[in-house]
């Protein structure tokens, strides 16, 4: 009986496992795990890369004729780090803290008034 060697699929498999904001601009923890060792030195690797890195790399995937037929990921939300953003957020966590204040207040007022 004559042995054939199967040919396995390669394989390519990239996830966003963190993010982090540096002034105005973000960043992404990146894993990777692949055997197309013909194009990749480790089989796995972790790296930090920009939202633009991801936007530009992204539209060079979908732009290649290679890539017909592959099923593309959308990118990754860019996190609102517009001062508006960050402001709206503010007085969120304001309200809470006034709301969660009152409460007790109002809480530690009956206590005190039951001595």
């Amino acid at each position: 009986a004559k042995r054939v060697k199967a040919e396995m699929d390669e394989v390519l498999r990239v996830k966003v496992v963190g993010s982090t904001k540096d002034g105005l601009s973000f960043s992404y923890k990146i894993h990777t795990v692949t055997n197309m060792d013909k194009y990749f030195t480790e089989p796995e690797m972790t790296t930090v890369r920009l939202y633009d890195d991801l936007q530009w790399l992204h539209y060079c995937i979908e732009q290649d004729e290679k890539s017909e037929g592959s099923i593309i990921p959308p990118l990754p939300n860019r996190p609102d780090g517009s001062t508006k953003g960050a402001l709206a957020r503010s007085k969120e966590l304001m309200s809470n803290f006034r709301k969660n204040r009152f409460i007790f207040l109002k809480s530690k007022k009956r206590r005190e008034s039951s001595y």
